[in-house]
């Protein structure tokens, strides 16, 4: 079994089944979201914070939730990465990670 660093991963030494490939695309899709996350809780709260645009409380609702979903977030994208770096094309899977999941995502 041989570990890889998700970013050093060219091409040409990836596996090529498709458990692996569909498992990477879900790593990417999630990696993604979670960098849009930060985005909105990090820069976007801050610069509607400052400009004072949005009435203390309606600014509470509407970023009540951004702190629970980046944590679940955080640990899927961990979860994935660590499955991914570990990949063996003979019994790697990434179906128990999102039935864990699967009830916080319905």
């Amino acid at each position: 079994m041989k570990f890889r660093s998700i970013s050093s991963i060219s091409s040409n030494d990836e596996p090529q089944d498709r458990t692996y490939l569909a498992a990477k695309e879900i790593y990417t899709t999630e990696k993604t979201f979670n960098q849009i996350l930060h985005l909105l809780y990090v820069d976007f709260r801050e610069h509607i914070m400052e400009l004072k645009i949005v009435p203390d409380a309606e600014f509470e609702k509407i970023f009540s939730n951004i702190v629970q979903i980046r944590l679940f977030s955080d640990a899927l994208l961990k979860d994935l990465e660590e499955r991914i770096k570990a990949w063996d094309v003979q019994t790697s899977k990434i179906a128990d990670i999102l039935v864990t999941v699967g009830p916080f995502i319905k």
